[in-house]
């Protein structure tokens, strides 16, 4: 069962919960004053760091123009198509 976050209005609680895929959009009871919590959506932590990614080109798609470890002038030209 996924985690999710809810935000309670009336006592401004911010909690998690495990819900069943089938209640993702259902509130949450809230373990603080028991009245309903709606969920929010969470920032990610999900970051994309190093060499990777843009400097290699591996997001320009099927296109080989673009070769690994390219500068970012390379990076650039591959992806306006020049």
């Amino acid at each position: 069962m996924p985690l999710y976050e809810y935000y309670c209005p009336t006592c401004k609680l911010k909690f998690e919960a495990l819900a069943d895929l089938a209640d993702h959009d259902k509130p949450a009871e809230c373990p603080n004053c028991s009245n309903e919590a709606p969920r929010v959506i969470s920032p990610t932590t999900f970051i994309l760091k190093g060499n990777g990614w843009g400097r290699d080109c591996y997001s320009s798609g099927p296109d080989k123009s673009c070769k690994r470890g390219a500068n970012k002038k390379d990076v650039e030209k591959a992806i306006k198509g020049k």
